[in-house]
């Protein structure tokens, strides 16, 4: 079964209601990588606030024409197919080293009050790496609380607050997020 647009907002809207019912206040909400704007947009606008982009972390002997073909092609291979490559995606993504781009000017890019809160958006959650990644970077310049969402974990790391369990991106990034 793939989650269609309708259904991602529904489950977007439970982790907001989560996040109002332990007092959240974000004053920024923060992305990673292109294709989590959508999700970004949502939160941005429940909370009242500004959205900011980070770039997806630089990942050491990743193949970008191999990723490129594979996006295209993803929404037309099979289910059973899908989830051989999600394994084999899944067990090269825990070996790879990450790193931050170069030449990045987060204090421009992240704009939020003092003492206010950093909601940092991702789509998956496998290792945790990325998001530790991304909240040490952020620490570096703002001493600001950080809290983390993704829409799916699929491994044992766990965010703050996330929507679905167990379910691989390739079966919602069909809708264009």
């Amino acid at each position: 079964m793939r989650l269609s647009l309708d259904d991602l907002t529904v489950h977007l809207g439970r982790a907001y209601v989560r996040m109002l019912a332990d007092n959240l206040s974000v004053g920024l909400v923060t992305t990673i990588g292109p294709k989590t704007r959508p999700i970004g947009e949502y939160f941005s606008e429940k909370f009242g606030c500004e959205l900011a982009n980070l770039p997806s972390l630089n990942r050491e002997g990743r193949n970008e024409a191999l990723a490129r073909i594979l996006n295209t092609i993803y929404p037309y291979l099979p289910i059973p197919v899908l989830r051989l490559l999600s394994r084999e995606y899944m067990r090269l993504y825990q070996r790879s080293k990450r790193s931050v781009p170069n030449n990045l000017d987060l204090d421009s890019i992240l704009i939020a009050e003092p003492e206010s809160t950093i909601l940092l958006v991702d789509d998956n959650s496998f290792t945790g790496k990325t998001f530790e990644l991304w909240k040490e970077e952020i620490k570096k310049l703002k001493p600001n609380p950080i809290v983390t969402f993704s829409v799916t974990v699929t491994g044992d790391y766990r965010p703050d607050y996330y929507c679905i369990e167990g379910w691989r991106s390739f079966e919602w990034r069909a809708i264009g997020v």
